[in-house]
């Protein structure tokens, strides 16, 4: 990736979505939640090699753009507090109107 470049970055929201917090029992205190379960081991590592690829991004002088949805917990937990300590990292969104289908 050339200096200035942006990479997009999705990463998978559902165990880290309030709707999910029941199940996967992330929490401030608990940010890994239950590792137990396959699903959560898997988007722990996920979330953590996303932020050593942010890391990455970040040191070869470039920008990334991570897509989470505005109730993501992600940046509220171990792995998340490395790229918010990165100096550029800005949160954008906006609320949705949901249409409803009857």
């Amino acid at each position: 990736m050339a200096p200035q470049g942006l990479a997009t970055i999705g990463l998978p929201c559902s165990s880290f979505v309030y709707m999910n917090s029941a199940t996967s029992q992330r929490t401030l205190e608990e940010p890994f939640g239950r590792e137990d379960l396959e699903y959560v081991r898997q988007a722990n590592t996920l979330a953590a090699r996303v932020c050593l690829l942010i890391l990455l991004i970040t040191v070869r002088q470039c920008y990334f753009l991570l897509e989470q949805p505005m109730s993501s917990k992600m940046g509220s937990y171990a792995y998340g507090t490395l790229y918010l300590g990165i100096d550029h990292v800005e949160k954008h969104g906006h609320k949705m109107k949901q249409r409803l289908e009857q």
